[in-house]
């Protein structure tokens, strides 16, 4: 089977394919939890609970922030956050070298206002500074301040979960990019960097280990790959309880609070193809402005 890469790269191959195909299932809450599992095979998996921690149901919210893998997010996120000042370093070198090459430029073009650009310097942040930056995003207070720490908001729209599965929230850059003293376009780069940073190692030291504990469990009760594969035709559980998400009271089952609907009202599902087609095209056009699920994160739209 013929595999595409990026457009401009002409690179294929298996494993670029299904790395990218972890991905968009990861951004979208398509991954096969146990919830999943539970909805399409009930024969097989008589329930939903989580394997890593036995106690609680597995979703595509709960894979990321089970209570038993708390020291694993601590470690991710210092790991991170003592990237950022190499990463910064690294932004700015580039912002200052394009910015002379410009320069160089509109002296070639002969453009009479043409002025020799000032190096930016890079001064990065203290630790606290990237707490209250990175406070937009529900848990993180807790997880960098000590247990016991509450969010500075209970309704908060945006949690860990969303930037393990690779998502950079407007509201993170608003918010964060303010304690940054460098312009704009090397605070938003270098937290594009720490939310990619977080997507990879959640990939490699949350997904990987819950899957050997999940696989595990799966040959104890005699769960082959084949079995899983093989049609189902006996009755299946309700959709609601394999979507993705497990919805709890006051929560819509689309996976996204009630707060950021228009008037608390779910849209529903758009069941006509023609739609998606139409508006895949405005973006690949440029006619209409991706929205934070389309353009933002590490998996690319073109």
């Amino acid at each position: 089977m013929f595999m595409i890469g990026d457009p401009y790269t002409f690179f294929s191959s298996a494993k670029d394919t299904r790395q990218r195909t972890h991905h968009v299932k990861k951004l979208h809450g398509m991954l096969p939890t146990m919830n999943t599992m539970h909805a399409r095979h009930p024969d097989l998996y008589p329930d939903s609970v989580c394997r890593v921690c036995n106690v609680q149901d597995e979703d595509n919210n709960h894979v990321w922030l089970c209570h038993e893998i708390g020291e694993e997010h601590a470690k991710i996120w210092e790991e991170a956050l003592t990237c950022i000042d190499g990463w910064g370093k690294a932004v700015t070198r580039s912002y200052n070298k394009e910015r002379q090459r410009q320069y160089e430029r509109d002296l070639r073009n002969g453009k009479p206002h043409a002025k020799k650009p000032t190096p930016v310097p890079w001064i990065c942040p203290a630790r606290k500074d990237h707490c209250e930056g990175l406070s937009s995003i529900g848990g993180t207070r807790s997880l960098l301040l000590g247990e016991g720490t509450f969010d500075r908001s209970p309704d908060l729209q945006w949690s860990m979960a969303a930037l393990y599965r690779g998502i950079t929230p407007r509201s993170l850059i608003a918010e964060w990019s303010e304690y940054f003293q460098s312009p704009r376009t090397i605070a938003r780069c270098v937290i594009h960097k720490f939310v990619g940073y977080l997507e990879s190692q959640a990939t490699e030291r949350i997904w990987k280990q819950r899957c050997t504990k999940t696989i595990a469990w799966e040959r104890a009760m005699g769960i082959t790959g084949r079995l899983k594969k093989a049609k189902y035709a006996g009755p299946r559980g309700p959709w609601n309880e394999g979507s993705g998400y497990i919805c709890s009271e006051g929560e819509c089952p689309c996976g996204s609070p009630f707060n950021v609907h228009i008037d608390n009202q779910c849209p529903g599902a758009q069941l006509n193809p023609h739609v998606a087609d139409a508006t895949l095209l405005q973006c690949l056009q440029g006619r209409r402005k991706m929205g934070t699920m389309e353009g933002m994160g590490r998996t690319p739209y073109f």
